[in-house]
């Protein structure tokens, strides 16, 4: 007997966008697409929200599971039409486990297919996968981190265990000069019973836990108080840059918390950049391009970040409010010899420009990186070159000892102190 574990991926960018009218009527058709999969032998229940679980009987090994599961997914190929609506963002993610060699009771087999589903989200979406023992591990850590999140946010703890580093983003001025332009505020989590935590990590499991709207509008507050007084005491002319989750681009709130910031904190909004990824305007697109359009009229500006990892097309570039694209850190790291590479870099120079943005490659972290992009018309550098990510009272001695003032093609590498 096989236990299929099965989770709908985006379900609740249905019920943000068109309403739980729609997203029960969605539910119901997954269900009869579903079903229509199955033998008359097998069983599927709904468990609540967007999960599925499938029982298979009379399998002669795990090859038949995944058959099964495979044509699950393959039923998601096809968009979901419900009235007006044409729904093709949505997937499934599969967990597989087989009894008695998973579990011996429903208990454990649903948990431990829980656990492989969840494994499945966390690396790609619209996949299956079979249980391991390893998935166990990793499912309790994925509890801790909500956990610990959910007690920073009800407690707003946050000062105590998140900081703000930032890194300066770097321009090369007409003149020669290179001054410093904004920077970039990134997340830091020391918590008491994890230790550090990587954002690479507990961003992910924020957004899919629903709770990425409370804990990014602490960043946006946070980032923008810091850049206000840091911009007073030093009297430079900046911008902070602060990321915003494909979630929080979904959300209406987010407007509306951005509004209130503006208001409240007096801050020039054309200081203020938004950074987004490739994918995260995709999703949705004709909502959260309306919230972009709403952050736009307020002022702001936008960045797409790690440009050339996702799946932009020129069309979606052209559609969207941005200002800057970033080139990914990864393209930059492996020019050195790489032909390809290079010229991978080149072109998305030549777009970027073609498209009247600025253009700023993350990364750079030696000369030979800077002086190939210098070559190639960028103007705009972030990287370890320069400094790494360092706390705000480093990042203001950071300003106090480069205003201006680097030297005509070489920048002063300076790192601030620990």
């Amino acid at each position: 007997v096989a236990v299929l574990f099965c989770g709908l991926d985006n379900f609740k960018m249905v019920n943000d966008s068109l309403g739980h009218a729609v997203g029960d009527l969605v539910l119901k058709e997954v269900a009869e697409r579903m079903n229509r999969m199955l033998r008359a032998t097998d069983y599927m229940f709904r468990l609540g929200g967007d999960e599925f679980t499938v029982i298979i009987q009379n399998i002669k090994n795990e090859y038949d599971a995944g058959q099964v599961a495979e044509k699950l997914i393959q039923e998601f190929d096809q968009p979901f039409v419900i009235g007006a609506h044409e729904i093709n963002y949505l997937s499934l993610s599969v967990g597989v486990v087989i009894f008695p060699r998973d579990g011996k009771s429903s208990e454990e087999l649903v948990r431990n297919a829980d656990a492989a589903m969840y494994n499945v989200k966390n690396r790609e979406k619209n996949d299956f996968q079979f249980f391991s023992e390893e998935m166990t591990q990793l499912t309790n850590d994925r509890l801790k981190i909500v956990r610990n999140l959910k007690s920073v946010i009800s407690k707003k703890d946050y000062e105590n265990q998140f900081k703000l580093f930032y890194q300066p983003i770097i321009e090369k001025e007409k003149e020669g000069n290179y001054r410093i332009a904004g920077s970039e505020a990134l997340i830091r989590w020391t918590n008491p019973e994890l230790g550090q935590v990587s954002p690479a990590h507990f961003i992910p499991i924020a957004e899919e836990s629903n709770l990425i709207n409370q804990f990014g509008s602490w960043i946006l507050e946070k980032s923008i108080n810091d850049f206000i007084h840091m911009t007073e005491k030093h009297k430079q002319n900046l911008y902070v840059s602060v990321n915003l989750s494909a979630k929080q681009l979904r959300s209406s709130q987010t407007v509306k918390t951005i509004a209130q910031l503006i208001k409240h904190t007096g801050i020039n909004p054309q200081h203020l950049q938004l950074e987004i990824t490739e994918t995260s305007y995709m999703e949705d697109e004709s909502n959260t391009i309306d919230n972009m359009n709403a952050l736009t009229d307020l002022g702001c500006n936008f960045a797409i970040d790690d440009f050339g990892v996702g799946f932009a097309s020129l069309v979606y570039l052209q559609k969207i409010p941005a200002k800057s694209i970033k080139i990914d850190r990864s393209f930059i790291n492996c020019m050195g010899a790489d032909t390809k590479n290079k010229e991978l870099v080149k072109s998305i120079i030549q777009i970027g420009q073609n498209l009247n943005k600025d253009v700023i490659a993350e990364g750079v972290e030696d000369l030979t990186h800077l002086d190939f992009l210098e070559d190639n018309c960028c103007r705009k550098f972030q990287g370890y070159l320069f400094s790494k990510p360092v706390a705000l009272d480093q990042f203001e001695t950071y300003l106090a000892d480069h205003q201006m003032i680097m030297p005509v093609n070489r920048p002063v590498i300076d790192y601030p102190k620990n």
